[in-house]
């Protein structure tokens, strides 16, 4: 058989074709131009289009839903914050005002204390595991390390029975070494240690 002489036909007739796309003889029925074809392919279906709103819908109630959430913590956060400044000013003052007595530790005192409360000195507060009070010094502005008033220099790095010994106090636990801040584990005891320091530094200050 002779495949050349059964190819030729087809081959002329590509040929042919070949020669009217070169003319830009291209089919001229709308469908069969490649404009038509890609412009078909591009065009998004009535379906696909519902699903695209369906997820930017989805989507928006998910964004809508956290940023609830994190409105919602600091809302409740503030609150916290206001009933606790609240709870610092009416809270007891010993020593003719001179010391905060706070039932519970961890509260937002220091802003309180240094804004409405000139007099104050000393706060006393029990620390985190209850084991003992711990007395601190009131800085004379908030994130600032100087204070209105410095625990005795005598007692600065004692702990103990050291502590103890030159307090008089003995429950005493410790006193930093920069002045700041002192324990003792009884109220009493911690009451004691700053009607001490109160009395050194009024003797410095007289």
């Amino acid at each position: 058989m002779n495949w050349a002489c059964r190819l030729e036909p087809f081959n002329a007739n590509s040929s042919s074709l070949s020669e009217r796309l070169l003319r830009g003889g291209w089919p001229t029925h709308e469908s069969t131009k490649p404009s038509a074809f890609w412009k078909h392919r591009n065009t998004p279906s009535s379906e696909w289009l519902q699903a695209k709103a369906q997820l930017q819908d989805a989507r928006f109630i998910e964004a809508v839903g956290i940023i609830r959430k994190f409105l919602d913590q600091a809302i409740i956060k503030k609150i916290g914050q206001i009933l606790a400044m609240d709870t610092v000013r009416q809270a007891p003052r010993l020593l003719n005002g001179r010391v905060l007595h706070l039932r519970e530790g961890g509260m937002p005192w220091t802003r309180v204390v240094v804004d409405e409360m000139p007099e104050v000195r000393l706060v006393i507060y029990p620390d985190s595991d209850g084991s003992q009070f711990q007395l601190k010094t009131v800085p004379v502005e908030v994130g600032s390390f100087d204070s209105r008033m410095d625990l005795p220099s005598a007692w600065a790095g004692l702990r103990d029975a050291e502590l103890a010994a030159v307090t008089g106090v003995a429950d005493s636990v410790f006193c930093h070494l920069n002045l700041f801040i002192a324990g003792a584990r009884s109220f009493e005891g911690a009451v004691r240690l700053a009607e001490l320091a109160l009395s050194v530094a009024d003797a410095a200050e007289g």
